[in-house]
């Protein structure tokens, strides 16, 4: 998802490049402060740098100060293994909030030194200019935090900030970095993912990307650190590219790697992730919506889409524990031309005592997390108060959803 990496001693560790960005174009309207001189070198070090023995973090911090001053090369005195260089440069180009602008690296290795080689995506003046557009974003988002919230609100609050404000779009000028979801509102999976680890590293948590492959395609996501325990949390998947307005989910909000591994691979490179074990901190656990059987999922739906309706919402999920109670849900709501659903909707309208439609229903159904959605129409509505662009919608649906009495 970022770059090329090199080294004439091991394995290219890179997955796809990033366009470069020359000094001549434009950066569009999102800077709105001054260019921000560049970090301290010690600002914002990723987690990995911890983990490193003493003489690694001493060889990162002159490679990192090279590249956030955009020097061509850095010299590193001493013997260093195929390893280490592994751990410093697998850190430097995939984990490290601050050195986006790393384009390409190659290094060789010599008896008592090895030299490395950078090239660099960003113009330096560029790279100032984004980190000074960054912190003011961040701070905008960090203002929201009072001495008394929590870390997991703040983890919370920075996932949806991003999925509400960032739009998934591919082959624009930022699309590859955080700047771009923080500052021009667009990213994909590596932009989403650096915007999450450096807003959540200017709150003070810690954080971990991860790179590897996500249902046949190579992929960023993150790891957080919270109350002692990693969890995994893929924001560029809960901010899926859908028609419907509220698309947002929690499907991949600090979730287990058991459950991340049923479409995700890491790749690890230079490090492994920590191991994220625990399942009781996402966002269905900690709002008892996990059903173990159908009759739990029913009662949860119910209620949750009476609490969806009085506020207006578009949508209300379960998550099945397993595969097998997914699929039997699946089949009790969508048979006998979902008469289970159209009850349960009853039940909800009685209990909200919201204008909801109840002689219809559609669901979003996503098998790789045993998750199910039920779509809330409401009397006297327009088609654009569900879809994005309703001349997208086929005439099936357009018809289905004109019987339900919705204007479109």
């Amino acid at each position: 998802m970022k770059k090329i990496v090199s080294f004439v001693l091991c394995a290219a560790l890179a997955f796809c490049s990033a366009a470069v960005i020359p000094a001549e174009d434009g950066f569009g309207t999102a800077i709105t402060a001054e260019a921000a001189s560049v970090s301290p070198e010690k600002e914002l070090l990723p987690y990995y740098y911890s983990l490193m023995t003493k003489d690694e973090q001493r060889l990162y911090l002159q490679l990192r100060k090279a590249v956030m001053s955009e020097q061509p090369s850095a010299k590193l005195m001493g013997t260093l293994s195929e390893e280490s260089y592994r751990r410093l440069i697998g850190t430097l180009f995939y984990s490290d909030p601050l050195t986006f602008n790393l384009a390409a690296v190659d290094g060789m290795r010599y008896p008592s030194r090895t030299e490395v080689m950078f090239e660099y995506g960003i113009d330096n003046e560029y790279y100032e200019d984004m980190l000074g557009g960054m912190e003011e974003a961040a701070k905008k988002v960090t203002a929201k935090f009072k001495k008394n919230t929590s870390d997991y609100a703040k983890i919370k609050y920075i996932h949806d900030y991003l999925t509400e404000h960032t739009e998934y779009r591919d082959g624009e000028p930022f699309s590859h970095y955080a700047y771009g979801a923080l500052c021009e509102g667009y990213a994909v999976c590596d932009g989403y993912a650096g915007a999450f680890a450096y807003l959540c590293g200017k709150a003070g948590i810690q954080t971990v990307s991860v790179t590897g492959d996500a249902s046949g395609e190579h992929h960023t996501w993150n790891k957080v650190l919270y109350d002692g325990k990693w969890y995994n949390v893929d924001v560029t998947w809960d901010d899926p590219v859908t028609n419907f307005r509220e698309n947002a989910t929690y499907n991949y909000f600090m979730v287990d790697d058991a459950l991340m591994g049923l479409t995700h691979t890491e790749q690890p490179v230079g490090f492994s992730s920590p191991a994220a074990k625990d399942s009781g901190n996402s966002y269905f656990a900690r709002n008892k919506l996990v059903a173990s059987s159908v009759t739990e999922a029913k009662n949860i739906l119910t209620a949750q889409i009476a609490s969806a309706a009085k506020k207006g919402k578009l949508t209300a999920s379960v998550r099945m524990t397993d595969e097998k109670t997914y699929k039997a849900v699946v089949s009790y709501f969508e048979k006998n031309n979902s008469k289970s659903a159209l009850s349960m909707l009853a039940a909800a309208k009685k209990k909200s005592g919201a204008d909801i439609i109840t002689k219809g229903m559609q669901s979003f159904k996503n098998e790789d997390c045993y998750t199910y959605t039920i779509c809330i129409f409401y009397e006297d509505t327009d088609i654009s108060d569900y879809f994005k662009v309703p001349e997208l919608l086929d005439k099936d649906t357009l018809k289905y959803l004109k019987g339900l009495g919705i204007d479109v």
